[in-house]
């Protein structure tokens, strides 16, 4: 009888989330013989250890023209790029050009990160990413200070609320700045100014969360277009940024999945999250 509620219990998980052999196993280690569907304690021991649930994604197509224009755009980019770096370096420039090179130089390199990522998610390499243990906390120190600059161009603020006492979560150490950055980029280019994007980092079961919380300030938002599923681009701008979908596929190579919540009225953030594994025990 305990197998048989028990059963029902994961094929009913398995309707919203994917349920792995592995995690299977723990459940019936967790789960009270026979869950009592009358108390919540019992089914937040199974929720505790099931994965967030995926977003859909579907077959990616286009590839080679996005290869190429990855490649084409990010050519004169470098270009430019190092002729600014090469300027910068000279000590007889008045303080306005160097500050406006320094913006320059800046553009160049973001621009570069954002086809950098639509390069890797249109041309995977057939070899999976070797995945390390990694202090969530320590890696968004690390790069914090380049986040706020990024957001201090645009008027957009950033705040950043990650407890020291994280578990380790497993992933790739180059990768993962890459994609969360190319995914802060999306939100500021897209936000009025005077908006605040607040990045929180919680525990979820065998899961780090990591949360990109908005709060849109009074004004009209740089509007967003589609192109394809591959790319968004903001028609004022120019800008072109990966899409939500695209962005999910190479988290998915680093076992990681993508979430988001759309405000229900003005008064709500939206919430864009990020899952990342946790290493050790606690893993599935």
């Amino acid at each position: 009888m305990a197998s048989n509620h028990l059963g029902r219990a994961i094929a009913a998980l398995n309707v919203q989330v994917s349920v792995p052999p592995t995690l299977q196993r723990r459940l019936w280690q967790m789960v009270p013989s026979p869950p009592d569907p009358g108390k919540l304690a019992d089914w937040l021991a199974v929720l505790a250890v099931a994965p967030p649930p995926e977003i859909a994604v579907p077959p990616l197509v286009e590839t080679d023209m996005v290869c190429t224009l990855a490649h084409e755009i990010k050519t004169p980019l470098a270009t430019i790029q190092t002729l600014t770096r090469s300027l910068l370096q000279r000590s007889d420039l008045p303080p306005v050009v160097q500050q406006r090179l320094a913006w320059i130089e800046a553009e160049c390199r973001e621009q570069m990160e954002r086809f950098s990522l639509v390069f890797a998610a249109a041309c995977p390499v057939s070899r999976a990413p070797t995945l390390t243990p990694l202090d969530l906390g320590e890696l968004l120190q690390s790069i914090w200070p380049a986040w706020v600059e990024r957001g201090e161009r645009r008027a957009i603020a950033l705040a950043l609320d990650v407890p020291k006492n994280l578990p380790p979560c497993l992933s790739h150490s180059e990768q993962l700045p890459s994609l969360l950055g190319g995914l802060l980029d999306r939100l500021i280019r897209s936000l009025a100014p005077g908006s605040t994007v607040v990045v929180q980092g919680r525990e979820a079961g065998a899961y780090l969360k990591l949360e990109f919380r908005v709060q849109r300030a009074v004004g009209t938002p740089e509007p967003v277009q589609s192109i394809g599923q591959w790319l968004v681009w903001q028609p004022e701008t120019g800008t072109v940024a990966l899409s939500l979908v695209a962005a999910n596929t190479l988290l998915q190579a680093l076992g990681a999945r993508l979430s988001v919540r759309l405000a229900a009225t003005p008064k709500d953030d939206e919430v864009l999250a990020v899952f990342l594994p946790c290493f050790g025990p606690a893993a599935v």
